[in-house]
């Protein structure tokens, strides 16, 4: 998975999810903004259900919390690290989304099988 960073805050991985953790860093670390109280709104259950029931892979977690070690956080999928920068702020949800957009674009296109004639 390509580094992601996010005003100089460099954003950790686990299992392809996103550290919401270090996002509330970049984010100025304020006590309201922190991922926990997010996660408890009904309408971010609300995403999360929803993601998870339309995933294509029945597999994957949403939300991943970690508790201890190197990777202790709480880290979410692309939808949920949007959707929580979009609570956090206009401007912050601003800078989150250009930097995932930056970062897929230097991600190597998927090659189409080629077409039988």
């Amino acid at each position: 998975m390509t580094n992601l960073s996010i005003l100089n805050q460099s954003i950790r991985t686990f299992e392809n999810l996103f550290s919401l953790t270090d996002l509330h860093k970049a984010s100025g670390a304020e006590n309201k903004h922190k991922p926990t109280f997010f996660l408890r709104l009904d309408q971010t259950k609300d995403l999360i259900a929803e993601i998870e029931v339309n995933s294509e892979l029945q597999i994957c977690n949403s939300v991943k919390v970690i508790h201890g070690g190197p990777n202790s956080g709480t880290y979410a999928c692309e939808e949920l690290v949007l959707a929580y920068a979009t609570w956090i702020s206009p401007k912050f949800h601003l800078i989150v989304l250009r930097a995932f957009l930056a970062m897929h674009k230097n991600e190597p296109k998927q090659l189409a099988l080629p077409t039988s004639e």
